[in-house]
Order: structure tokens, then sequence, then C-alpha cells
């Protein structure tokens, strides 16, 4: 089975710097500038941001050998804040954002896009609640990465279907079968949400960007690969299927640099959302979750 599409959900946030080339006027905004996106004139002016930019090679960390994976110390994580916080990094905080490849400008190397809690529709409050949720209940049915080599700091967890790494198996499932045996009840219980958590994240890929999102899609029609909330190998996609796994992340996770360059699929849709800790609910406004962004 080929590594297949990505759909990551993060339970964080960053803590950015104010963006501001967007406010420079059109021929100083280089490599930045706002554009209207809808001229009707009965309807407010949304605009994207577009921003050209070319690879630059930046050492965050120092080599750490592979055969002798390490966390980094507290002064190389202090040394790599510091570089991040000066030039040439820039943060974006609001709107819609697109960066382009500089040297290649039919290339959209990401797509996007800030949601401030106040501009958030009950119903979209209740849609990201049952996503945050369900994951959260997950966390108990599923090993978390402790490997130094895929994780230097904070918590991550996958749901869904992976590459076997049983004999004669191709296809597994990212599980914690000594838990769900002592509880099977509860994880029967919490799994039957996953199609609507599947339903849910896949219409945001879908708003965000289409053409990704049908491509993921048709790699994995293409590649008879499961959605990551089939219970069944050989269960039909439905119309927002888009990945057959499902990573999730708390407590500010953080990984080695690294390219995953066996990824059939050029894309992959994150999504970063403050939340309750102690149930994984969405934060309100009146939270102090500590994130920044417009």
């Amino acid at each position: 089975m080929p590594s297949s599409p990505d759909l990551r959900f993060f339970f964080s946030g960053l803590n950015n710097k104010q963006a501001h080339p967007d406010t420079l006027p059109k021929q100083q905004a280089s490599p930045h500038a706002a554009k209207p996106t809808d001229l009707n004139p009965s309807k407010p002016i949304k605009k994207i941001t577009w921003s050209y930019r070319c690879k630059r090679t930046v050492e965050l960390y120092p080599d750490i050998p592979s055969d002798k994976p390490r966390q980094p110390t507290p002064e190389e994580i202090q040394h790599a804040l510091q570089v991040s916080q000066a030039k040439p990094f820039d943060y974006f905080q609001h709107r819609k954002v697109v960066i382009m490849d500089k040297n290649d400008q039919s290339k959209i190397l990401a797509v996007i896009e800030f949601t401030p809690l106040k501009d958030l529709t009950q119903t979209k409050q209740d849609k990201i609640n049952l996503v945050t949720s369900f994951l959260y209940k997950t966390k108990q049915f599923v090993n978390s990465v402790l490997s130094s080599s895929r994780s230097w700091g904070g918590y991550m967890w996958a749901i869904g279907w992976r590459k076997s790494s049983t004999a004669f198996e191709l296809i597994g499932r990212y599980l914690n079968q000594d838990a769900i045996n002592l509880a099977p009840d509860v994880y029967d219980s919490v799994m039957k949400l996953s199609a609507g958590v599947s339903d849910i994240l896949g219409g945001m890929f879908h708003k965000l960007s289409g053409v990704a999102f049908k491509d993921n899609q048709t790699l994995m029609l293409k590649n008879h690969i499961p959605g990551f909330a089939s219970l069944e190998f050989d269960a039909p996609l439905n119309k927002n299927n888009c990945s057959p796994n499902l990573t999730f992340t708390t407590s500010g996770f953080f990984n080695p640099p690294h390219v995953d360059s066996k990824d059939i699929s050029k894309f992959a849709f994150v999504l970063f959302v403050p939340i309750n800790i102690n149930n994984g609910t969405l934060v309100s406004e009146s939270d102090d979750y500590g994130v920044t962004g417009k």
C-alpha cells in the first residue's frame, strides 16, 4: 500500500508577531500583495494576501545523527526560537494567505486561512467541538508517539488506516488493542462518531481548496485506500473522504525537521484549534488561551 494523503489536526496555536506587509502600498508590498477576491459592491470586499517565496536554508537546530537520536537541549531550543523570531521569517496573523513559489509562480505552496473565534457561528462551533471532543476521547484507544527520533516535545496520536507492520498483512489500523479490550462499549460509542467527524473535516478541506481535496480523493480511489472513518477496508468512500488516517497533537508538539519523501500526495490539510486541555472542547473568547492571530 503506498503512502497516503494526509489529514492533520493540531490542538495548538502559534504565538505570532504582527504581520504587516499587506498594509504597504502595492509597489512596496512585494513579496506580499493583498488582492480583492469579490468585487460585488453589495458584499464586503474579501482580500487574499499573496506571498511569493523562494527556498532558503536556515539552520535552526544542530545536526543530530540519525543513529543516535535525541531531543534538542533547552539551550538549542532557545537558539532556534531566537532565529525564528528574526529575519527572514514573516508571520501572518489574519485573513487568507496564499504562499507561492517565487521561482515558479504556477506552484502554490500553502493556503492559510485565519478565523477569529468571534466570527464562528454556533453551527461552526458545534462542528469543531464534535471534532475536538471526538479526538480527545480517542486518545485512550491509540498509542502516542514516544520515539525521540519522531517527537521532540508534546504529544501526537494517529487514528485510521496505515501500512501494516505485521507479517503477511498489507494494511492495519492505529489502535491500542489492550485498551479497547478493557472498554469495548466505550470504544464502539466513540468510533460511531468518526463518520460525522470525517465529513466535517473533509468539508473544511474542500472549502479551503477544492483542487487539493479532489487530488487527495482521486488518489484514494485509484489506489483503493479507505477513509479513516471506515471501519471496513473495502467500505466505499463518501463525498468528503480525503484521507485514510488523521494525526492530532497537543502540548506544543514538535518533531525533527524532515521531508516525507514517500508520500504519493502533494497536499495535506492542517487545522489549528485552541482547546480546553481537560475535555477537548473549543475555548471561548473569554478564556486566556495564549494564541494570537486574527
